[in-house]
């Protein structure tokens, strides 16, 4: 699915194709992509409360990703609109990159791996410049 998405970004550049029309057409929905947010929030909420607890009895290893953590990242897998950022990002194309940040909610794009990366690379490529004058 990644790679499926960046010759259309490449391919439509040129004509400056607003990349929320794009987006839209991706999943999941925006409203979906929120609903899920909070509710992440939610959880870690939940779970900071639940570590300030004191535990007694059963405890699962720390080695063993619980079944949320599992659930979240293979959604997250399938958000073809992270996908379509960071291929923006690759292409230096912030303006349209940051079209679909806006509209999802805040450091949802960012908190990604590969959009953050993507995001340090295009800055590190812009600042670089004035520190090698």
């Amino acid at each position: 699915m990644y790679h499926s998405i960046e010759p259309l970004v490449v391919h439509l550049a040129p004509f400056h194709a607003s990349a929320v029309s794009i987006s839209i057409q991706l999943s999941p929905s925006d409203a979906d992509i929120k609903e899920a947010y909070k509710k992440t929030l939610s959880d870690a909420r939940l779970s900071v409360k639940k570590t300030r607890a004191v535990r007694t009895g059963d405890q699962k290893e720390d080695g063993e990703p619980s079944q949320a953590e599992t659930a979240s990242s293979e959604k997250e897998q399938l958000n073809h609109k992270l996908y379509l950022t960071e291929s923006l990002l690759k292409q230096g194309a912030w303006s349209q990159a940051r079209e679909i940040m806006d509209r999802l909610p805040q450091y949802h794009v960012t908190s990604h791996e590969p959009v953050a990366r993507m995001m340090c690379q295009l800055i590190h490529y812009v600042i670089d410049p004035i520190y090698r004058v």
